[in-house]
């Protein structure tokens, strides 16, 4: 025989269903906005910590994350080259493409260095860069846009002919030559920064303190810290998450309290009848409470299961962005519905054990 609680839950097939998918929405809201976040934010690192070279350098005051634009004259890399534990300075010039309808960092790179410092682990298709306006690009952007060597990028007004299909997993998806990009893009020879390399991983620190005291202009992080970088460059990234998570514990708890106020009040007469047959305050609390647990551990597989779906559907969409969904995540999830869940039945859990048996007989 099931227990009181699954009866009651069974009884009214409709108003656990909608209470069960409320559940579901709140806890895949909070898997998938975080898993997305997440898992963005990693990849970025990753593939920047994916680079050879140990440190990114600079002008001070510019963001190696949000700035734009080509603020460091060329010359600046023979002055970076002057200074002890520099081993190699590879100048970079960014720019942002629109591909796909998403947009894109791509880098203007020295095809003759940067593979011994940042570039692309290896190329898969093609060819390596050699100058002016042709790009190589990552495997995944590839894929995504069903693009074969041969073809034709089209972006800030050029039609650039992908040379090269690399290896994913680097810092970004597009490259072509520095040139290209400083006569069509930038129109001068300046660029966004300078990836070094240092002559070993112990003098890492102390370079990046001789470059700064040399050249008091400029600043020179640790990509090992770039994940600091990203996280204190986007300061609201956390309250974001916690109001997602605020949001998707407001669902559930809202949700499970109309339902079980509900219930209740329809119950009143039921629950005369169980205190004049002897049930006790914490017994009538506790069927309560087990009602809602059961609608919000339905609700949480449900949103578990809703959730790998909503994955699968925005990496088929938009195959360029990452949803992580990771193990704890999903234990953190169920505990989300379940807290929730018991902090909205409470009050109906509270004012049931409260009701006078005679009045409660009475009650039409």
């Amino acid at each position: 025989m099931p227990s009181l609680a699954v009866a009651n839950v069974l009884h009214r097939k409709g108003r656990t269903a909608i209470s069960v998918v409320a559940v579901a929405v709140g806890v895949t809201a909070a898997l998938v906005l975080t898993g997305l976040t997440q898992g963005s934010l990693r990849e970025v690192v990753e593939r920047m910590q994916n680079v050879d070279a140990d440190l990114a350098v600079h002008l001070r005051g510019w963001s190696l994350v949000l700035d734009s634009g080509w603020p460091l004259p060329m010359s600046a890399r023979q002055k970076l080259l002057a200074i002890e534990g520099v081993e190699r300075a590879s100048p970079v010039a960014a720019t942002r493409f629109v591909i796909l309808g998403q947009g894109h960092t791509a880098y203007g790179i020295d095809p003759s260095d940067f593979s011994e410092v940042g570039g692309y682990r290896k190329i898969l298709q093609g060819r390596e860069l050699r100058s002016g306006l042709e790009v190589v690009i990552d495997q995944r952007l590839a894929q995504a846009g069903n693009f074969q060597v041969g073809d034709r990028i089209e972006a800030q007004g050029l039609s650039l002919p992908v040379v090269g299909i690399c290896e994913t997993g680097i810092p970004v998806r597009i490259f072509l030559p520095i040139d290209a990009v400083q006569e069509h893009i930038a129109h001068s020879d300046r660029v966004t920064f300078f990836f070094v390399k240092c002559t070993s991983p112990e003098v890492i620190d102390a370079t990046a303190g001789r470059i700064e005291e040399t050249l008091p202009s400029l600043k020179a992080q640790a990509l090992s810290n770039y994940y600091r970088i990203l996280t204190t460059t986007f300061r609201g990234l956390h309250q974001f998450m916690l109001a997602v998570i605020s949001v998707a514990l407001g669902i559930t708890f809202l949700s499970i309290l109309l339902t079980m106020y509900t219930a209740v009040v329809e119950r009143t007469r039921e629950i005369g009848i169980l205190k004049a047959m002897g049930a006790t305050r914490w017994y009538i609390t506790k069927e309560v409470l087990a009602e809602s647990v059961a609608i919000c551990s339905a609700g949480v597989v449900v949103g578990m299961l809703l959730s790998v779906a909503v994955r699968a559907v925005i990496e088929w969409r938009f195959p360029l962005l990452t949803v992580e969904l990771r193990p704890r995540w999903f234990l953190m999830a169920a505990a989300l519905g379940i807290v929730g869940g018991v902090l909205g039945a409470l009050y109906p859990a509270s004012l049931a054990a409260r009701r006078d048996a005679v009045e409660a007989l009475s009650y039409e």
